[in-house]
C-alpha cells in the first residue's frame, strides 16, 4: 500500500471530508479475508497514507469480523436474518466507533508546557485493566498448552479433520475454542501447518465438522 498507491490517492480520499474515508475502509475491509494481526501493518500503512485514524480502527474491527467465507458460513448455517443482523451489528460499531474516534481524539498542535503531578486516577485504572488483560491471555495460553500436551496421551481414539483458511495463531485459537464447546469433547489439539484439528473424545465427526464451519474456516469433505 505505502509503495503502489500514489500519496494523491490518499489525498483526494481524504480531502473529501471525515466520513468518506471511514466508508471506504468499511468497503474495503467487508469482503477482505484478513486476521486480528495481518489487519494491523494495513491500518498502519492507511494511517501513514493519510487517512483518518478512525478509518483504521473501522478496517481494525470490520476486518477481521467479516470476510466472505464468514457470511457465506453464516447465511448457510443460520439464516439470512442472522446475517442481516450481524452484518448491521459490524457496520453501525464499526462507523459509528470511528467517526467518534476522530470527533472526540481531534488532533492539536503541540503546546510547550511544563508540568509536573501524579497521574489521573483513570490512566491507573487504564493501567490495571491492561494488566489484567495480559494476565487473562497469559493464562488462557498457559491452559491451551497444557491442554495439547494432555491430548497426546487423552484416552479414546483420536479424530482428525482437516481446517482450511487458518493464518495465523488467532485462527488457531478460534478453531480450539469452538472444538472444545462441544460436548463430549475432552482435548483439542490444532496445527496452523498442516492445517489440521486432533480431537479426542466421545463425539460425532460431523459435528465438529460443523463446529469449524460456524467458526469461518473449512473443513475437510471427508
Amino acid at each position: 500500500i505505502s509503495t503502489l498507491v500514489p500519496q494523491s490517492v490518499f489525498e483526494s480520499v481524504t480531502g473529501q471530508g471525515p466520513v468518506v474515508p471511514v466508508l471506504l475502509a468499511l468497503v474495503v475491509s467487508l469482503p477482505l479475508y484478513v486476521c486480528a494481526t495481518a489487519s494491523v501493518p494495513i491500518a498502519a500503512a492507511l494511517v501513514t497514507g493519510g487517512f483518518p485514524a478512525g478509518a483504521a480502527l473501522v478496517f481494525l474491527m470490520a476486518g477481521p469480523a467479516t470476510n466472505v467465507a464468514t457470511i457465506g458460513a453464516i447465511r448457510r448455517f443460520l439464516g439470512t436474518r442472522a446475517l442481516v443482523a450481524y452484518l448491521v451489528a459490524i457496520i453501525g460499531g464499526s462507523v459509528g466507533l470511528g467517526i467518534a474516534f476522530d470527533f472526540l481524539l481531534q488532533a492539536a498542535p503541540a503546546i510547550a508546557h511544563h508540568e509536573h503531578g501524579s497521574p489521573a486516577w483513570w490512566k491507573i485504572a487504564s493501567a490495571v485493566v491492561l494488566l489484567a488483560l495480559l494476565a487473562w491471555f497469559a493464562v488462557d495460553d498457559a491452559r491451551r498448552w497444557f491442554a495439547r500436551r494432555a491430548s497426546s496421551g487423552a484416552a479414546g481414539e483420536a479424530i482428525e479433520i482437516g481446517v482450511g483458511g487458518m493464518t495465523c495463531d488467532g485462527c488457531v485459537a478460534k478453531v480450539e475454542s469452538a472444538l472444545r464447546r462441544e460436548s463430549g469433547v475432552r482435548s483439542v489439539r490444532v496445527l496452523l501447518d498442516p492445517g489440521k484439528a486432533i480431537v479426542h473424545g466421545d463425539v460425532d465427526k460431523h459435528r465438529l465438522h460443523k463446529a469449524v464451519a460456524d467458526a469461518g474456516f473449512t473443513p475437510d469433505p471427508e
